[in-house]
């Protein structure tokens, strides 16, 4: 009987000692498990092609999500129509209109910049995408660019929004976590 007595004795105890540690515990999260920047709900991704030799904006294309990734399907979603042998000048905006007035992201993309990079892949590699602009470590953001277009340039661009935070950034297209992918169908209009 005092061999259970002493056992019962030590399992309270040890639980008591186990309480007090869990209830000296702080629930409030380690600074590095608190992320850094929320991710934007971007619903609109606009890019608009303005002609290099005209001045004049050639072609605007939107993708437009409204409620966000998954749910509904988009409710814009049109193609890139370009020109062969030609150079545009690129300028992307992202919104989040599921608020009203709708938010800008752009203007939040280009304070943190160096934590942002735009990335274009063009499907047949008909298109030649430079980045124009840069973050404050003169590294490319991707807002702006330059586009040279060759002929039979149908097929598919992608374009990527990479966010980079915690200093990952160096230029590389592979860092970070994406925050808005679009795969526009490309046309030639001058066939």
């Amino acid at each position: 009987m005092k061999s259970n007595q002493i056992k019962t004795a030590l399992f309270l105890s040890f639980s008591a000692l186990l309480f007090t540690f869990n209830a000296c515990k702080s629930d409030d999260p380690k600074p590095a498990d608190q992320p850094i920047n929320e991710g934007e709900l971007i619903t609109t991704l606009k890019v608009e092609l303005t002609d290099s030799a005209t001045g004049r904006v050639f072609n605007t294309a939107y993708f437009k999500d409204l409620d966000g990734e998954g749910g509904n399907p988009p409710t814009q979603f049109d193609t890139i129509k370009l020109n062969g042998n030609r150079t545009y000048f690129c300028k992307v905006t992202l919104l989040d209109e599921s608020k009203t007035p709708s938010e800008d992201i752009t203007e939040e993309v280009k304070e943190e910049a160096h934590e942002h990079l735009f990335v274009y892949e063009s499907s047949n590699q008909k298109i030649k995408v430079s980045i124009t602009d840069k973050d404050k470590n003169n590294l490319p953001l991707g807002i702006e660019s330059k586009w040279q277009t060759m002929n039979n340039l149908d097929g598919k661009l992608k374009v990527i929004l990479k966010h980079q935070s915690n200093g990952i950034k160096n230029g590389s297209a592979l860092l970070g976590e994406t925050d808005i992918e679009v795969d526009f169908n490309v046309i030639q209009m001058d066939k």
